[in-house]
């Protein structure tokens, strides 16, 4: 509920506390804070509240319907443009061509995060996303997405992660009109209470006109139990329950479960996923299935030495019959 257009890049390493004073700058032990050096060095910090469930969440495939080709093109080191046709049968309003550009900056924190991010994309009818993400300090990470359709904006959020040691606390901001008095506000704070183990809470806020007696409040409490072959993350509040459990089976097999519950209209989903890796034959395949009879499946294969990819989706519902199936192809 904090963030429903972006996820952030994974948080940077912590940095070292020193063991002693350095033989150059014998000063350097006095600037350490007392609060540096009492932390526990087994804790670690535990990325923000909308990424709890996210390695439950990969394991689950991507299906899509119709037919969809992609390319890829590297302008330079840190811009990259792509092109995007979608056709579709069932969903006409989702065909059509789509451009793309990213651009990463040069301020490299790890050999897989960049700043500052810039990233959209474009269709012919004028409906404009974007992203961007900036490392402002080496602490605070700050994200904004706009949509804009028919030459008016249509959606917009901005937030920011305080990442401490062992913790990290989020401010996010959506909606926000200051003529129609109305907007969200999200508050989250996740914290590792030990090596394995994190809590947190979130506070949703809601205000405006169309809010019944114009506030409206939402808290939630949350949980994650990390170890090496499973994770294990959960929602609670008033409105609900969300549950997901993962686990990694073998160097190739990985599934993942999730359980959704509604307290005020009495309704559960539940469903499960697995993910099969195939390095020696450059395949990926991933399938579902969930409470509502619906079984998808979505396989890529990397066309090696080629750069291209290709991926066959199928998606079927056993209590209407509906039965769908969807091709890609990606170069680059």
């Amino acid at each position: 509920m904090g963030n429903v257009f972006a996820s952030s890049s994974p948080p940077p390493a912590a940095v070292p506390i020193p063991l002693g004073p350095s033989p150059t700058a014998p000063e350097e032990e006095k600037i350490l804070s007392p609060s540096a050096v009492s932390k526990d060095p087994s804790l670690i910090n535990p990325g923000p509240m909308e990424e709890l469930h996210r390695k439950c969440k990969e394991v689950f495939p991507m299906t899509f319907e119709g037919a969809k080709f992609m390319v890829n093109k590297g302008v330079s080191q840190h811009f990259q443009i792509s092109h995007t046709l979608n056709i579709s049968s069932v969903n006409p309003a989702q065909s059509g061509y789509k451009f793309g550009a990213n651009y990463v900056g040069t301020n490299q924190i790890s050999p897989s995060e960049a700043f500052p991010i810039f990233a959209g994309d474009i269709d012919p009818s004028g409906t404009l996303n974007a992203n961007i993400i900036h490392l402002i300090q080496p602490r605070i990470l700050g994200r904004f997405v706009s949509k804009i359709q028919a030459s008016k904006v249509v959606g917009m959020q901005g937030s920011m992660d305080y990442k401490g040691d062992d913790f990290t606390a989020s401010l996010t901001a959506a909606n926000t009109d200051i003529v129609t008095n109305s907007g969200v506000l999200v508050g989250h704070y996740l914290q590792s209470v030990t090596k394995n183990a994190a809590l947190g809470a979130e506070l949703a806020y809601q205000y405006g006109p169309q809010v019944p007696g114009f506030h409206a409040t939402v808290i939630n409490v949350a949980g994650r139990y990390t170890c090496d072959q499973f994770t294990a993350s959960g929602t609670v509040g008033v409105s609900g329950v969300h549950a997901c459990y993962y686990q990694k089976c073998s160097d190739t097999l990985q599934i993942g479960v999730e359980l959704e519950t509604n307290l005020r209209i009495q309704e559960s989903t539940a469903q499960i996923g697995y993910q099969i890796d195939l390095p020696k034959a450059n395949c990926v395949f991933k399938g579902m299935l969930d409470t509502s009879w619906t079984v998808g499946a979505v396989l890529e294969k990397r066309l090696l030495p080629m750069p291209f990819t290709l991926s066959l989706s199928g998606t079927m519902n056993h209590r209407n019959g509906q039965f769908r199936l969807g091709c890609g192809f990606v170069l680059g």
